[in-house]
């Protein structure tokens, strides 16, 4: 049996579909606004019927999709969280149960997650994540100095000896195994 919808209820399985991204739960949105709909309906809309008009509605309220985006991802972040601090207590209470080879990786994935965790905490609180050393030569190192210095400074020579190296002054050591 074919049901007609009017351009009012294609407009909103579309403007559902757009800010939800999900065919089953822009569905049960709409189900509980009065408007039933099959999932496969809605896909054929969005995908070829009315394709055009969803990507028309989709650009409009692109901001609404991302404020439920977000608002996912809130959530994935807590429920990770939470199930990431449930894991950590668990293996640490089940760490001198573990083989040797089974406690290093234990000790390696902890190792990781610590690290992911504080580069994500140092981002949230404005703190620098990476640390970026930019290689200067002498030379660079020189117009630095003259620029702070100012005018026609020069470096000093420094009167030097080039001395071979002498073997017999080379200290060794002798590993004791």
């Amino acid at each position: 049996m074919s049901r007609r919808y009017t351009p009012e209820q294609v407009d909103r399985g579309l403007l559902a579909y757009a800010i939800t991204g999900n065919y089953a739960t822009a569905c049960d949105m709409l189900k509980a606004q009065g408007l039933t709909l099959p999932r496969s309906t809605l896909k054929h809309w969005v995908k070829k019927l009315h394709n055009a008009r969803y990507i028309e509605i989709s650009n409009e309220h692109a901001g609404q999709y991302l404020e439920v985006l977000k608002a996912d991802y809130r959530e994935i972040v807590k429920q990770s969280g939470e199930a990431t601090l449930e894991g950590i207590e668990k293996t640490r209470a089940d760490f001198s149960k573990l083989e040797p080879r089974d406690q290093s990786t234990a000790l390696r994935n902890l190792a990781t997650t610590a690290a992911i965790a504080f580069d994500k905490l140092s981002a949230l609180e404005g703190r620098p994540t990476t640390i970026v050393q930019h290689e200067a030569s002498a030379d660079d190192l020189l117009l630095k100095v003259k620029a702070i210095l100012g005018g026609d400074w020069q470096p000093e020579p420094i009167d030097a000896t080039v001395v071979e190296d002498d073997p017999s002054l080379t200290i060794r050591h002798e590993s004791s195994s």
